[in-house]
């Protein structure tokens, strides 16, 4: 490759990034004076400019036509202005890692995030741009070991794990087996928690565990096998090989768009699964139904999109080319001559010995959390995986897998060129895969990277592998390794992982998608066509909790009093007070407080937020302050941080000090008693939920979402005391409805960033609530939030009770 100067206006934009949210006492960041440096630079101005113009310039001067040929220009520019969208502005805070092929910075968002940076560098004179890759910094405060622009020795690295995945499963955090490995060496092999809970079975380093969604490398090895026979075309459409289904689809997707996630087919979770009996769900032509009949959701080929559902064609492919049944082609084409002889897809009736059972949080029809609030999570699979994902493996296996991926004895080389290219080493012989997949009650992650291979598998919510998995990752070998590292999996792959909003680097090209509100916020990717350019940001929420709950043996109680229809407490901030708080179970986090009481405490600023009402639009940044403590009669809660509410915000209600999120009552019994006005915390836990007095509810997104019948329908809502209304719904419901007559008109609501018509009906038929029914109820339709809702209309008749660390509501009606 012929060396390329860099051009005069890439060497004059200077090595300093001023940062638009940085404290007042971080001085600005200066970037090295190298060429990884100036690269760097150039890129935060373009990026940072808003315009595409900027973007295109930097991207065609700084990577070669080889790499602009794996993904143009304009899909590198769509990929960047998807991030800007989201991210707003980078700010480079911090070095991690500087050497001549990479760059690793910690960088502040514009709303006050932190994302760990690499720049990567092809070999050779330049630098020329190879990819960058992008992740969340995590939940936690990266260990200054970790930060150090050296890496961690081996042996400190593992030491340092070994204690990490002790501290977490002691927590409940982690339940599961790992592996890791340099070359041939084994360094850590170890199992942690339970594979039954309910025979107090433990995990063993040969138990068998699901892996979710990285069974798609394995379908996807599949089709390669039968690419180099001669049976599968990657640019044929898919209608050679499936006739029946739909032709306006199958004439237009091809084959190689199935597999890099670019033929618009969409997935196989949501409505249609949910109304399915899982139980039917056995072969590839099960799943096919759920899915067959949906328009395409872009022209194939336009973007890049998670698509379960064209992993399940594939599968179908499999069968088509091979003549064979897809479970068995994958036993003796993939796993037998593999020496995977603990891989399959197992049925749930099927008796397989020394099978890990899967725990989640999350609720759904047919949970039943154990006092630990975790549930068996049979109720959310089907009763077999699909070639999206589902089969179990145990770490030998997957470690046999990951050692033909290193030799290269997977697919011929031209294969991999073409399409493939995660199969196997590098031109250079460098091998980087990282490949994750994740439901309720399940998580794998593989890393490869350098010499180093890390197998995590657990059987509990993401990102319980993923989490340690790359942790360890960063350690051993810093800024990733020179490798690619491709998500093939992502959660979702073995059973329902809840409503899942895309947000992020919109297609073109790149195939990186971040998830939020997925299971336990683990991030999700879909691999695109081109080379190692990583966009992969896992979701996850900022803290909601105090770090310190306190409550007095009898509990604390006090009067309710009101905000409009909000109750409100007075409450002691940092001693001082008391203050008027209005109480809302709709708001997530622990607090918002005005910006004039505030100020009036001295709070510390601690970062940014962004906040808004649930129809995600109008969001707002704003100031965290640091509380040290709060307290609410003999109640107090420590260490928190609260949201400023400042004088831009609409107001809600009478005149109130702050409002109290639902976060805040993490730790303890919160009844807010409506007929009595009274207002109670006290500790211990609500009985086991029976769909009658007590019902089970859900905190995917901080507020209480609880399960309601609407005549024939079953919704998620919302239980919201900052509503006024009863029972609203989305306005694209009524339609669906029996009503008594077409929704009229009944006023205008408000939330803090939007204003917006409500409509209104009678309902023919009754809503039901647990086990309190209302005949006849009038539901209120809006055009603006997702969620149906349960208002304080609705609320008032009743003493309610939380038990958020059991997601479980109790309601008790007035004698």
């Amino acid at each position: 490759m012929k060396p390329r100067a860099l051009p005069a206006f890439v060497l004059m934009l200077g090595l300093v990034v001023a940062a638009p949210f940085a404290r007042a006492a971080e001085p600005p960041f200066a970037l090295p004076d190298t060429g990884p440096g100036h690269v760097a630079a150039a890129y935060f101005t373009a990026f940072n400019s808003g315009r595409d113009e900027a973007l295109r310039a930097f991207f065609e001067v700084n990577v070669s036509k080889e790499g602009l040929a794996e993904r143009s220009l304009e899909q590198r520019v769509e990929i960047h202005r998807g991030m800007r969208e989201e991210h707003g502005t980078f700010t480079p805070v911090r070095l991690v890692d500087a050497a001549d092929d990479r760059l690793r910075l910690m960088v502040r968002t514009g709303h006050g995030l932190m994302l760990d940076f690499t720049f990567m560098f092809e070999p050779g004179p330049g630098p020329h741009l190879a990819g960058i890759r992008v992740e969340d910094s995590g939940p936690e405060p990266e260990e200054p070991a970790a930060a150090s622009a050296a890496p961690m020795s081996e042996q400190v690295a593992l030491a340092a794990w070994r204690a990490r995945l002790d501290s977490l499963t002691a927590a409940g955090a982690f339940s599961g087996a790992v592996v890791v490995t340099r070359g041939d060496s084994i360094l850590h092999r170890a199992a942690y928690g339970l594979a039954s809970r309910a025979d107090r079975l433990p995990n063993r380093t040969d138990t068998r565990f699901n892996l979710g969604s990285i069974n798609k490398i394995f379908t996807k090895l599949a089709i390669g096998q039968l690419v180099e026979q001669g049976k599968v075309h990657l640019d044929d459409t898919i209608d050679r090989y499936l006739p029946d289904y739909p032709t306006e689809v199958a004439s237009k997707v091809t084959v190689r768009q199935l597999l890099a996630h670019r033929g618009g087919i969409g997935d196989i979770f949501g409505e249609a699964y949910d109304r399915t009996d899982h139980a039917q769900l056995r072969s590839v032509a099960d799943w096919i139904p759920l899915f067959r009949d949906r328009p395409l959701a872009f022209e194939p080929g336009a973007k890049t999109e998670y698509s379960n559902g064209g992993y399940v064609l594939l599968g179908a492919i499999v069968e088509k080319a091979s003549g064979e049944d897809y479970y068995d082609y994958m036993r003796r084409h993939i796993y037998e001559p593999l020496g995977m002889r603990s891989t399959d897809h197992y049925a749930q009736d099927d008796r397989v010995p020394n099978l890990a059972a899967g725990y989640t949080r999350q609720r759904g029809d047919g949970a039943k959390p154990d006092a630990s609030g975790l549930s068996d999570n049979a109720f959310s699979r089907p009763m077999r995986g699909s070639p999206a994902g589902g089969g179990y493996t145990t770490l030998d296996d997957m470690l046999r897998f990951t050692r033909a991926l290193r030799a290269g004895t997977l697919l011929r080389p031209e294969t991999m060129r073409d399409g493939f290219a995660e199969m196997g080493p590098g031109p250079g012989g460098e091998v980087g895969l990282g490949i994750g997949g994740g439901a309720p009650g399940l998580n794998a992650a593989v890393e490869v990277n350098g010499p180093y291979t890390i197998i995590v598998l657990a059987n509990l919510d993401p990102p319980a592998a993923e989490r340690v998995a790359s942790q360890l990752r960063r350690w051993l070998v810093p800024g990733g390794g020179a490798g690619d590292r491709r998500m093939i999996g992502g959660p979702g792959g073995a059973g329902h992982g809840g409503e899942r909003r895309i947000i992020g680097a919109p297609g073109g090209g790149g195939g990186e998608r971040r998830i939020i509100g997925g299971p336990g916020g683990a991030s999700e990717a879909a691999e695109g066509p081109g080379g190692p350019e990583r966009v992969i940001i896992g979701g996850t929420r900022p803290r909601q909790a105090p770090e310190r709950t306190s409550i007095p043996k009898g509990g604390a109680e006090v009067e309710m009093l009101r905000s409009g229809h909000l109750p409100a407490v007075r409450a002691m901030v940092n001693g001082q007070g008391p203050f008027l708080f209005a109480i809302d179970t709709g708001g997530g986090g622990s607090a918002r407080i005005d910006s004039a009481l505030a100020a009036r405490l001295g709070l510390e600023t601690v970062g940014q937020v962004r906040s808004g009402d649930p129809s995600g639009r109008n969001s707002r940044v704003q100031n965290l302050v640091r509380v040290g403590s709060l307290e609410i009669g003999g109640a107090r809660f420590e260490g928190l941080s609260a949201a400023v509410r400042d004088g831009g915000e609409r107001r809600i209600g009478e005149p109130v000090d702050g409002i109290l999120g639902f976060g805040l009552f993490e730790a303890c019994l919160l009844t807010l008693d409506y007929p009595g006005n009274r207002v109670r915390m006290e500790n211990g836990e609500l009985p086991p939920a029976d769909g009658r007095d007590v019902i089970a509810f859900t905190t995917d997104h901080g507020i209480p979402t609880v399960r309601l019948q609407v005549d024939s329908l079953w919704v998620d809502a919302d239980v919201d005391a900052g509503s006024p209304g009863g029972f609203t719904m989305p306005q694209s419901m009524a339609a669906k409805l029996p009503l008594s007559s077409a929704p009229r008109v009944v006023g205008h609501a408000r939330t803090a960033s939007n204003e917006f018509e409500i409509t209104a009906a009678e309902l023919k038929g009754s809503v039901r609530l647990g086990g309190h029914t209302f005949p006849g109820a009038t539901i209120g339709f809006q055009p603006l939030f997702p969620m149906a809702n349960v208002g304080s209309r609705v609320l008032r008749e009743f003493r309610v009770t939380f038990d958020q660390k059991n997601g479980r509501m109790r309601l008790s009606r007035a004698a």
